[in-house]
């Protein structure tokens, strides 16, 4: 049994690595926006943050209605995972 790496271990580089190992089934959550790697804090971490995913979505599915191969974990490969409600909307202008 593959032993997860260490939560404070995990690059920025490798971070981006394991993003896009699982980009595809990241875009297939519903009302995706789009992922990113950023930093995340460890729950009482006295302030320790660890490089994970942040799957950005425009509302929260509950994820009792979805197949459990469309749910999205906690952890990838170890690595947090957060789900972050964001409304925001694109509009241009061109004059």
């Amino acid at each position: 049994m593959t032993q997860a790496p260490q939560l404070d271990s995990l690059s920025a580089d490798e971070a981006r690595a394991l993003l896009d190992r699982h980009v595809d089934f990241l875009e297939s959550y519903p009302h995706y926006q789009g992922a990113s790697v950023g930093t995340i804090a460890v729950p009482g971490g006295n302030g320790q943050v660890v490089y994970g995913i942040e799957l950005i979505v425009s509302e929260l599915t509950d994820p009792s209605t979805l197949p459990p191969e469309r749910r999205v974990p906690d952890r990838i490969e170890g690595f947090p995972v957060i789900i972050t409600v964001d409304t925001f909307e694109f509009t241009s202008e061109v004059k």
